[in-house]
């Protein structure tokens, strides 16, 4: 796994060494070659990134987002650009491990476009959970989907799980032979990048969100346009260039949400809803705005009293 630690804030993180994509567990696979995928990650990928780690010392993940974001990642559906930016930092520290498996563990890095996706949610998480040490605060600091329901809490020591059912993945891009039809509600611990200033936050420099949200850059933007509505401040380090060098929205406030209407939305890769098959495509789910009311109601008690 990988450990993300905040050090001004003494706080640490953890999160699993991406899977990849294709027939893994993490895609709800249940098959011989998910569990070969885990075990070539417990013996072979797992010591290999270990010792390049220990060689290179600390990576700044959030300065990698950063400018891959200036790249065209919205690092959450689209890590192509974070992933290749971690791999050249660790690529001299990477060809110094003596691992008898070492081609096997390169083969799987070259090919996993996934591999930033996980670290940077803890990176995130980090963020967050610094942010959630003060209360009172009208500030989100959660947002998680397990296929069934999602949930959203405010800062605070120790925050009120607010829940509504899952919402559908819309204005998606599916695999040749998938549909709607076959698409699971939003599932997965990701929408904490949105709260951060990543994925929907700066999709408007992105053009794989482009091709799920109408095919141009505008209609990207009009994502990250509408979080900005419901935020508190900018990014001082993910800036978009082609959204006029902005920083990207962050700190969404649930005053904003409830009082304008407008929820997070957020990118998210598509699970199929009961074979197993694993990612069937990917798109834009929009939060539901019954958890935000809920949360707002509650801080509005909490401070009354």
């Amino acid at each position: 796994m990988w450990v993300v630690e905040l050090d001004e804030a003494g706080v640490r993180t953890h999160t699993p060494i991406g899977q990849g994509s294709g027939d893994v567990a993490w895609f709800g696979r249940d098959t011989t070659g998910a569990i070969d995928r885990l075990v070539l990650l417990r013996d072979v990928v797992g010591p290999v990134l270990a010792e390049a780690v220990r060689s290179h010392g600390p990576i700044d993940v959030m300065s990698l987002a950063a400018q891959a974001v200036a790249m065209g990642d919205d690092v959450h559906v689209r890590t192509q650009a974070s992933t290749n930016l971690l791999l050249r930092s660790l690529l001299p520290a990477l060809v110094e491990v003596e691992h008898s498996r070492r081609v096997e563990a390169a083969t799987f890095l070259s090919g996993n476009y996934l591999l930033f996706l996980s670290l940077a949610m803890a990176a995130a998480r980090a963020l967050t959970t610094w942010a959630g040490q003060v209360e009172g605060s009208s500030i989100v600091t959660g947002m998680a989907r397990n296929g069934t329901e999602f949930a959203t809490w405010l800062a605070g020591p120790d925050p009120t799980w607010h829940m509504a059912p899952a919402p559908p993945v819309k204005r998606a891009l599916y695999q040749p032979g998938r549909s709607e039809a076959d698409a699971a509600p939003d599932i997965g611990d990701s929408a904490v990048l949105e709260l951060v200033g990543l994925g929907g936050a700066c999709a408007a420099g992105s053009p794989a969100v482009a091709q799920m949200v109408g095919g141009t850059m505008a209609h990207a933007a009009e994502l990250t346009e509408e979080l900005d509505s419901v935020t508190v401040g900018s990014s001082s380090r993910f800036t978009i260039p082609v959204w006029g060098m902005r920083g990207s929205p962050v700190a969404v406030d649930v005053r904003r949400v409830v009082e304008r209407g407008i929820t997070p939305s957020v990118t998210t890769g598509i699970l199929h809803n009961s074979d197993g098959s694993g990612q069937v495509g990917a798109g834009v789910a929009q939060a539901p705005i019954e958890p935000f009311i809920a949360a707002l109601l509650e801080l509005d008690a909490t401070l009354g009293a």
